[in-house]
């Protein structure tokens, strides 16, 4: 069924999650949150398998059933060392899967994205994947600023036959700056990753 959260702040932090998806024929439902003040997701302490970093997610994975759509409607969005925002359908191991659902996020005031960390597992991202034959999910994005910082990052992938995400966003500001603490040194940044067919990325100006 569907996930509807009405509240002035909502916090996930080290490992909390809110999901609605599905593994089989059937469809998952929509996750809709409505926080008036905030929605903040962090990762403060060291991420240690099986546990997973905090996540918003809609996917589907190993069946046909449809992953629902996934909407924010809030003042700030704020990830932190955050693995994030993910609609998807497959995994990199289970290249299976119906369509992804779209991810809406309305955020009045300001979306700040910001990782700094040299963990891959605590980088902040909101994501758009296709690892199967379905398509993958759209973004539609609305913010006065949009802040992307230290390793942080917004993508669309396919890396099977479906398509990739497309990616929309609305803003007066956009603000891209720094590297991970990684290595590798990873780049902030908007992407899109194509595999036979490529998403595409477009930015408007925020009235």
């Amino acid at each position: 069924g569907n996930i509807h959260l009405t509240t002035s702040e909502l916090l996930l932090e080290d490992g909390g999650l809110v999901s609605s998806s599905t593994l089989s024929d059937g469809n998952a439902g929509d996750l809709l949150i409505r926080a008036t003040d905030s929605v903040v997701l962090q990762q403060l302490a060291p991420v240690v398998l099986p546990l997973l970093p905090s996540l918003l997610a809609n996917v589907s994975i190993g069946g046909n059933g449809s992953a629902g759509d996934l909407t924010i409607e809030t003042g700030r969005l704020v990830m932190q060392q955050s693995l994030g925002i993910f609609s998807g359908t497959g995994l990199f191991t289970v290249p299976f899967g119906g369509p992804a659902g779209d991810i809406t996020i309305v955020a009045t005031d300001s979306i700040d994205l910001f990782s700094g960390s040299s963990r891959p597992s605590q980088r902040s991202v909101i994501d758009l994947s296709s690892f199967s034959a379905a398509a993958a999910g759209s973004l539609n994005l609305t913010t006065p600023l949009l802040s992307i910082r230290e390793g942080a990052n917004i993508s669309g992938a396919t890396l099977n036959a479906g398509a990739g995400g497309a990616i929309q966003i609305e803003a007066s500001e956009i603000v891209i700056l720094g590297r991970d603490a990684g290595e590798l040194g990873l780049v902030s940044g908007i992407f899109s990753i194509s595999g036979d067919f490529g998403p595409t990325v477009t930015t408007i100006p925020f009235t």
